[in-house]
C-alpha cells in the first residue's frame, strides 16, 4: 500500500473539519484514489442522504404600535426605567396612561415602559402594574381590571347577605362563585377576606435589602 502524504492527510482532515460537500469534492479533485479518498466519498454519500434542515423561521416583527392606551394599577411613575431613578409622581389605582414605547430594562420579569400621564407629562413605569385597554401589549398583563371583570348580578334580597351559599365565596359583599370572583378582582389581584387584594405579599425572608422599602406596587424599592 502506498504510503499516504503528509500533505493528503492535511488535505483530509481539513476537509472533515468543515464538512460540507464542496470541501469533500475539492479534497477528491487532488486525491482521487486510495484510502482517503474513498472515505471522502463515504463522507459525501452520508452527507446527500441527509434530510436537509427546514429553514430557519424569520424573527417575530418587533412590536411597533405605541402609542397605546393602558391603565396603571396605581404606583410610583420615575424619571427612568429603573428603581434607581428619581421619583416624579405617583399614580392612582385606575389612572389612564399612554404606553410610549417598551424599554429594554426588565425586572422581576416585567419591562419598563415610558409612558404619558397625562398632559404631556411624560416618565416611566414597571409593566408589572400596568394593564392593557383593548390591544395586548407583550410585557404586560392582557386585560386592565374594570375590563376583565363581568358584571355580577345583584343579590335579589334587600338585606345585605350574611353568608354565601356551598361553592361560592363573598367579595366586597357580593356571593360568586370562585371563577366568578377571580374575574371580578382581575389580573393581579385575588380574592381574600372579602376583599380583592394585590397577589404580591411582603417577603419575610429576607427582608428588603437595606435602604429599600416595600409596596404592594414595587414590590423592594428605593424609598424616595
Amino acid at each position: 500500500m502506498a504510503q499516504t502524504s503528509s500533505d493528503e492527510k492535511d488535505a483530509f482532515e481539513a476537509a472533515k473539519e468543515l464538512g460540507t460537500v464542496e470541501a469533500w469534492n475539492a479534497f477528491l479533485a487532488n486525491y482521487s484514489s486510495g484510502f482517503h479518498a474513498d472515505l471522502a466519498r463515504a463522507y459525501l454519500k452520508k452527507l446527500s442522504e441527509a434530510p436537509q434542515a427546514a429553514p430557519a423561521a424569520p424573527p417575530a416583527p418587533a412590536y411597533n404600535e405605541f402609542p397605546v392606551a393602558a391603565g396603571s394599577w396605581g404606583g410610583i411613575v420615575r424619571s427612568g426605567p429603573g428603581q434607581e431613578y428619581r421619583k416624579v409622581t405617583s399614580l392612582d389605582e385606575g389612572d389612564d396612561v399612554t404606553l410610549l414605547e417598551r424599554t429594554g430594562v426588565v425586572w422581576n420579569g416585567f419591562p419598563w415602559f415610558k409612558i404619558d400621564y397625562g398632559n404631556g407629562r411624560n416618565g416611566y413605569q414597571w409593566g408589572g402594574i400596568l394593564c392593557a385597554k383593548g390591544t395586548a401589549v407583550p410585557g404586560i398583563f392582557e386585560a386592565c381590571r374594570a375590563q376583565a371583570a363581568a358584571t355580577p348580578q345583584k343579590p335579589q334580597t334587600t338585606s345585605k347577605p350574611k353568608g354565601c351559599g356551598s361553592g361560592r365565596i363573598k367579595v366586597d359583599g357580593k356571593c360568586l362563585t370562585k371563577s366568578q370572583a377571580i374575574g371580578y378582582c382581575g389580573p393581579g389581584y385575588a380574592p381574600r377576606g372579602g376583599k380583592c387584594v394585590f397577589k404580591h405579599s411582603q417577603p419575610q425572608k429576607p427582608r428588603c435589602p437595606p435602604g429599600q422599602v416595600w409596596s404592594p406596587q414595587e414590590l423592594c424599592h428605593y424609598d424616595d
